[in-house]
């Protein structure tokens, strides 16, 4: 019985010691509560390099909120047009447009399908790949079916399902909330306030 209580002492220290060299004394892991997600922009104010080069990646661009009506601003790809009939001032979010392929979400929240039935409707533009043979140009996708976006808990940062029936900038067709559209920084090492205010006492 006493060796076992010595084995048991013996272990702690090691765990105990093992927990201060991971994380140094007084540090902690940035997930823990009370943190909150500050966005990608504020992770590039002492991380530029590591920024400048992620931004070229398609990651954030998975998911990218239409702001005042302006088409956004890839690296190296430019989307040529949209859906027949549509303008950008009828634009809230394109899903991807980086280098693969674009879909893009109505004012409703609800992804560009076309009228109920026509599933001839050419709503997904496809950029060239010759690697996949793929040629620009544009093809369907769940055409005349109405499909709300259902992909944020993959395809953005802090996507959040509860409460149940909730929904991103009140729009019904955008199902859950979340931090910052498109996979940032914050996707990957958790919400950063706790490190961005003290950053050598709170590891991410």
């Amino acid at each position: 019985m006493k060796t076992l209580g010595i084995r048991f002492w013996v272990l702690a220290l090691i765990l105990m010691f093992a927990s201060f060299s991971a994380f140094g004394e007084g540090q902690y892991e940035a997930g823990r509560p009370g943190a909150k997600y500050v966005g990608k922009a504020t992770c590039s104010k002492c991380h530029s390099e590591i920024y400048k080069t992620f931004m070229k990646s398609g990651h954030p661009w998975k998911l990218t909120k239409v702001v005042d009506g302006k088409p956004p601003q890839y690296p190296f790809t430019t989307l040529p047009e949209l859906p027949k009939g549509y303008t950008w001032d009828e634009i809230s979010y394109v899903i991807g447009g980086y280098n693969w392929k674009a879909r893009f979400i109505g004012k409703d929240g609800f992804i560009i399908t076309g009228t109920k039935g026509d599933t001839s409707f050419l709503n997904q533009y496809n950029f060239a790949n010759p690697i996949v043979g793929n040629k620009a140009g544009w093809t369907t996708y769940h055409s005349g079916q109405k499909k709300p976006y259902s992909c944020g808990s993959c395809h953005t940062t802090g996507y959040s399902d509860w409460p149940p029936d909730s929904h991103q900038d009140g729009l019904p067709g955008l199902i859950g909330t979340w931090a910052e559209p498109g996979i940032t920084c914050e996707r990957c090492h958790g919400p950063g306030s706790l490190h961005a205010e003290n950053p050598r006492g709170v590891s991410m």
